[in-house]
């Protein structure tokens, strides 16, 4: 059963789950090593200072100031401050893998622990306050949306970008969205004024939507993006410029906010998905697609795929403007690619005023 949002074919529905795409516009907002190795790094490590009382940072006070802070086995303390090991990097209160940004440098090993150590379920997500009814907002844990930001993140470093922050001021609007959302029973980015529970903070208009699925998950729905011939949702999930964001979630309605969209701190030339070097097999699999930024690369594009027999021309779509800010975004198809021990190398030429882009994709199911 085809659907629509705007009044525009969107996709099919699934028999799970239900997406809309997010319409905001981008011109509405401001321009060889062993599994053993990573065995600290996939046990999460908080540094939980039992006293927070300031010294004077002299010498003297070095080893004092270490006396109440406690640090995970990933960490140590130095003056005060817990301080991740060698080889790990500090990610919120976690200790991670630490790697190259650049995703073709990364090894299979640090790329299957960054992926077990942070997509991982949260359950409950959140509660319903005692005496609600079908116009509250239900309670957010911490925990759940800490775990859909870091979800957000986890498919950001994939692919190179830099992390999003929580934006708590999105947070109302986001609850409110939801909440027309599941008293509509549907996906809209322009819920009516007379629906029941609306709220005019309510900011689905600016939100990537989803149904039938928790806050977490729906990130790797909106990144997968099946049936969603815009891409739209990954688009802004994977948009350089994209700073902070917020969950909300009423029943199995949720959004998330993209308003948040600035100038990047790094401006890749392009963004691919699935990105270039390992990529798990669980990651979120649909359409693949290139987003160009900078300098539109023209209409002269010419794609090839090899999948080990030599490079051939392959076809490819261009996609509207308007979800996050790429000049250009192609999306094309590898069909049966998405399995372990699959190796796909992409070449895009014929750009304007820049070289060509050629990249290799390589599947693993992180069973070593």
């Amino acid at each position: 059963m085809a659907w629509s949002v705007g009044g525009t074919i969107a996709g099919r529905l699934g028999p799970r789950y239900r997406l809309a795409l997010a319409l905001a516009r981008a011109d509405r907002y401001p321009p060889g090593m062993k599994w053993t190795a990573w065995i600290g790094a996939l046990a999460l490590t908080a540094c939980l200072p039992l006293d927070e009382d300031a010294t004077d940072g002299g010498a003297g006070d070095a080893a004092a100031s270490c006396a109440d802070v406690i640090c995970g086995g990933s960490a140590r303390c130095e003056a005060g401050a817990c301080v991740c090991n060698a080889g790990l990097e500090r990610r919120g209160s976690d200790c991670v893998p630490a790697g190259p940004a650049v995703p073709a440098d990364r090894t299979e090993a640090l790329v299957c622990a960054r992926w077990e150590s942070e997509h991982r379920d949260v359950a409950p997500e959140l509660d319903l306050p005692a005496g609600a009814d079908a116009c509250t907002p239900a309670d957010l844990r911490p925990e759940g949306q800490d775990n859909a930001i870091r979800r957000t993140n986890l498919f950001r470093w994939l692919v190179g970008l830099a992390e999003v922050a929580y934006a708590p001021a999105l947070l109302d609007g986001v609850q409110a969205c939801a909440v027309v959302m599941n008293q509509l029973g549907t996906l809209s980015h322009d819920p009516p004024p007379g629906t029941r529970c609306y709220d005019p903070i309510q900011s689905a208009g600016q939100s990537n939507l989803a149904q039938g699925t928790g806050m977490a998950d729906s990130v790797d729905l909106y990144v997968g993006d099946r049936g969603v011939d815009s891409l739209g949702h990954r688009r802004w999930v994977l948009e350089p410029g994209l700073s902070g964001t917020a969950f909300g979630q009423r029943g199995v309605f949720g959004c998330m906010d993209v308003s948040q969209v600035g100038e990047a701190r790094v401006l890749p030339d392009a963004v691919a998905w699935p990105p270039a070097g390992f990529v798990p097999v669980a990651a979120a699999e649909g359409r693949w697609s290139i987003g160009f930024f900078g300098a539109d690369p023209g209409d002269a594009l010419a794609l090839e795929i090899d999948r080990g027999a030599g490079f051939a021309a392959a076809d490819f779509d261009v996609l509207d403007r308007g979800y996050g800010r790429a000049t250009r975004t192609i999306a094309f198809d590898v069909p049966g690619a998405w399995r372990a021990g699959q190796r796909v190398e992409v070449r895009v030429s014929g750009m304007a005023n820049r070289p060509d882009l050629e990249y290799a994709v390589q599947f693993t199911d992180c069973r070593f």
